[in-house]
């Protein structure tokens, strides 16, 4: 598939907003140009929150140093992104030292191209959450191993640090430039689940299977609204047929034998069975309104960030235009709001592959309140609106949803050991915690608990990431009472799309769905190792030293919801508020750093 860019001359093509960088996935910044300079000023500072807010929410950002490592440390500071530090620049005029470790990464296979020479490179070192990507071993010329391109975690997002300039020679000169970036972008493109391992490629002549529909169709089912089966439609219809045919023409020609009574008898039959399918379809579908909602929580101990995730399906049993507002629940968060809550109708990538067919919205809908209120939003009867939104805040320290201690045993190094403690209000069900590659069974976290992970055994030899998407893990106690109400069986349940969605390029994930528009959620690159290339033939792994803890909040628990919806309706020209009964799905998701192992 053709990779679109975009070039960025000055500052003023950058957003205020971070919505205005939802269409982009990797943003690369050389601090040698304007640009850069500019994006550090103060008059900047609103460009530059939305660009933080961005890198937060699930954004990727390459940004260079080399002899420009000063403005990089001033824009990762004013970014806020502190997970590598850059000590400085080792110049060396009449030694070149050799990048073969960037040679090597670039053509793994074959060392076809001659590696860079360079004497200048700026000095990083990496704080344990993050990884080295490349990393070039001592040398006579330079005795130190340096870090060459290192991954920063920020958030959902991520930071790439380049230790050379890119605008510049010998980067510029160098033959492997092309296949530096060929190998940087197929390390950040997402998974096509069609080409895993073990699985035919995808049939591109049909409707891919996105994740982001998949989501709309399980909240678009409503348990409580049944389906009226299409045998009993086709069966009414022909019954239909049959009353206005044959047995009006035996009534008015044999039994009244008055023909021309067809005209009234048509015509009342016609009403009868009108009416007659209203009723039904009302008694059936009833006059209550629901409200299917799903809430993915991300919370970040290292930056403080709390942010919410939110698809939400509004079943409506009368025509009419309705005003939604979107707001987060302060128990979650109470600190800074790093950007306003963002509500909007949910648009999912298959509609492309639908292009003929009619909008549910014949009627433009306004924002009441940008960006988190929308008005006249026509919904006919018995039909859905689904929207989606997200929220983003800094927590306050003293109130953090979540907060631990952890670090390495030291009896055993591997292991880990400390504290982690639930300061929410409410139990999480279902927790399991993520260590490398391996997940690790932590049950149900009470409300207020401050648990002990000692007897986990972290680091030890836990479950595969496998056997975690293939178990009914995160499904409610009463999933199988649901799945056999269920209108279709081929409506994927809520806690196996939430499964798919966290962790979606995982190797080991097994559905096949396509992410194209929820690539921000995806935190599966935290799991993967990366391997710190050396000119020799070994390669070392390393993982980055955190957790992911990962449960859910009992769906009967409604006010424990990270969000809520407030609806309306104008009637007279007054707006009468809508309480709908409301379907509740929370799941939570936590990044917990594991501190150096003090001496």
């Amino acid at each position: 598939m053709p990779r679109k860019f975009s070039v960025l001359n000055t500052i003023h093509d950058l957003p205020n907003q971070a919505l205005g960088y939802s269409s982009l996935d990797t943003l690369i910044i050389s601090t040698s140009s304007t640009l850069s300079s500019d994006l550090i000023k103060e008059a900047n500072s609103e460009k530059r929150s939305a660009l933080s807010a961005w890198l937060l929410s699930g954004g990727t950002l390459l940004v260079d140093s080399g002899a420009h490592y000063e403005s990089t440390k001033s824009l990762l500071a004013a970014l806020g992104v502190t997970g590598c530090n850059i000590e400085g620049l080792d110049s060396n005029p009449k030694g070149l030292r050799t990048l073969n470790g960037l040679n090597r990464w670039v053509t793994p296979l074959v060392s076809q191209l001659l590696p860079m020479r360079i004497n200048e490179i700026a000095k990083l070192t990496p704080s344990p959450s993050a990884q080295t990507i490349i990393r070039e071993s001592s040398e006579p010329s330079d005795p130190a191993v340096r870090p060459i391109l290192v991954q920063i975690p920020f958030g959902r997002g991520r930071v790439f640090l380049l230790a050379l300039g890119m605008e510049g020679p010998p980067f510029i000169n160098w033959d492997g430039q092309q296949s530096f970036w060929d190998k940087f972008l197929v390390e950040i493109s997402p998974r096509n689940p069609g080409f895993a391992q073990g699985k035919f490629p995808p049939d591109t002549t049909s409707i891919r299977p996105e994740l982001a529909s998949e989501i709309q169709r399980a909240l678009e089912t409503f348990a409580e609204v049944p389906t009226f089966p299409f045998g009993w439609v086709a069966l009414l219809m022909l019954a239909y047929l049959f009353i206005i045919g044959p047995i009006d023409y035996f009534v008015t020609h044999y039994w009244l034998k008055k023909p021309e009574l067809t005209w009234f008898t048509f015509l009342i039959a016609v009403v009868v069975a009108t009416w007659g399918a209203w009723a039904g379809a009302n008694a059936l579908k009833g006059d209550d309104s629901r409200l299917n909602k799903l809430d993915i929580m991300d919370v970040d101990i290292s930056s403080g960030c709390v942010q919410g995730t939110s698809w939400m399906s509004f079943f409506s049993p009368t025509p009419g235009n309705y005003s939604f507002t979107f707001r987060a629940n302060p128990a979650w968060s109470s600190g800074e709001s790093l950007t306003l809550p963002d509500l909007g109708i949910l648009e999912t990538p298959d509609r492309t592959f639908r292009g003929a067919s009619q909008s549910l919205f014949r009627k433009p809908y306004e924002y009441n309140s940008f960006p988190s209120s929308l008005d006249q939003v026509g919904i006919p009867a018995w039909a859905c609106a689904t929207l989606e939104g997200s929220w983003q805040k800094k927590s306050n320290p003293a109130s953090a949803p979540f907060s631990a201690d952890l670090s390495h045993s030291r009896v055993e190094t591997v292991l880990i050991t400390g504290t982690i403690s639930n300061n929410l209000s409410f139990d999480l069900n279902e927790c399991n915690l993520f260590y490398q590659e391996s997940w690790y069974n932590l049950g149900r976290f009470l409300a207020g608990e401050k648990r002990r992970i000692d007897m986990l055994q972290l680091g030890g030899k836990g479950q595969s990431i496998q056997q975690w998407n293939d178990l009914k893990i995160l499904a409610p106690s009463n999933w199988n009472n649901q799945k056999s109400n269920s209108s279709s069986d081929n409506i994927f349940p809520i806690h196996r799309l939430v499964k798919a969605l966290v962790f979606h390029d995982h190797p080991e994930a097994g559905d096949l769905l396509y992410n194209s528009s929820l690539r921000k959620l995806d935190t599966s690159w935290r799991l993967k190792q990366v391997a710190e290339t050396f000119l020799s033939e070994s390669a070392r792994l390393r993982h980055p030293e955190e957790i992911i803890l990962v449960g859910r909040v009992d769906s009967k628990n409604t006010s424990a919801a990270p969000t809520t919806l407030s609806l309306s309706k104008k009637a007279n020209g007054n707006p009468i508020p809508i309480i709908p009964s409301i379907n509740q799905d929370t799941f939570v998701r936590v990044v917990i750093p594991i501190q150096p192992l003090k001496p």
